[in-house]
């Protein structure tokens, strides 16, 4: 497992590579995600940030909150006591403070932790699991300790920063949701396996009796699907459907099962992903007998790019 000095690297690398129009189209979406959320709509009191370093932009989920008639909150960091304090304020009074962010003054009310119903989070780099990687500092770390269990707590991320894990330590906070610009996301594993299988019988062409008689191929494909996905059902009877798994896997069988099979699983793995967002990995497995040389067996395991 990657440092999270070398995590940090990568990610503000990536990070450092988004254009402006890239940074502003993601974060379109993901304030979108967001402000379309119950918890958001419910919340009186919201805590924000102000973006640097191309940070998700929260411009969009400010203005939401405005003309909700929400009270919104905005972080002030103190170096000195290695402390966060979230004041009462508006976007446009925000002074450029520590780190060169734009914070509050200093001057004004303190949104008490407890009295904050709904935070938005910065984030480096963070996982679907709900998992956060930020400069190192920890004020947020600090500050998610102090807060109510009944406060909503949401990352924002660029998709591209998102990582398939992190190093963690057994005292750090989870957050509940994660909103990124492919989605917004509920901070929880992923469900069950499920396998679908259907046997074909084919002239392969790998070998000689194979391509005069044929050959019975087995594909076996396993599914997981990703509740945290918003807004798709948890139960696998209606998460997917299995009717149009195996017409792509009649498909694919059918149009490349006479060349190599890498083709034949690789083709039904892209496809499966491309379809169904919902499904965070799926394995595609190929099988074969033939009297003389035996049993062949083909795995290939894929996620969706976002895990990568």
């Amino acid at each position: 497992m990657l440092s999270k000095k070398d995590l940090r690297k990568i990610h503000k690398e990536r990070r450092e590579s988004l254009t402006d129009p890239e940074i502003l189209a993601n974060s379109l979406k993901t304030a979108s995600f967001v402000t379309s959320m119950s918890e958001f709509s419910e919340a009186k009191v919201i805590a924000l940030y102000a973006p640097i370093n191309n940070e998700s932009l929260t411009g969009n989920i400010y203005d939401a909150a405005l003309k909700a008639g929400k009270r919104i909150s905005y972080p002030r960091v103190d170096k000195q006591q290695k402390n966060m304090t979230f004041h009462y304020t508006e976007k446009d009074k925000l002074i450029k403070g520590e780190y060169g962010i734009l914070s509050p003054n200093g001057s004004e009310e303190i949104a008490a932790p407890d009295d904050i119903d709904f935070i938005v989070i910065p984030a480096l780099s963070s996982t679907l699991s709900g998992d956060r990687l930020g400069y190192g500092a920890g004020y947020y770390d600090r500050f998610l300790k102090e807060m109510s269990g009944e406060t909503t707590t949401v990352i924002l991320c660029h998709s591209i920063n998102i990582a398939p894990y992190l190093p963690v330590k057994q005292h750090d906070i989870k957050v509940d949701y994660i909103a990124t610009d492919t989605g917004l996301y509920h901070s929880a594993p992923p469900s069950d396996w499920l396998s679908v299988k259907k046997s074909f019988y084919t002239c392969h062409g790998v070998f000689e009796e194979e391509k005069k008689d044929g050959v019975k191929l087995d594909i076996i494909v396993k599914i997981l699907t990703d509740t945290r996905l918003a807004g798709y059902s948890d139960s696998l009877e209606y998460a997917v459907n299995y009717p149009e798994i195996m017409e792509i896997m009649d498909f694919h069988a059918e149009k490349y099962s006479a060349n190599l099979l890498e083709a034949v699983a690789e083709n039904i793995a892209k496809d499966i992903l491309e379809r169904y967002p919902q499904i965070y990995k799926t394995i595609v497995a190929i099988e074969k007998k033939n009297k003389n040389t035996g049993k062949f067996r083909l795995d290939i395991e894929r996620c969706q790019k976002y895990y990568l």
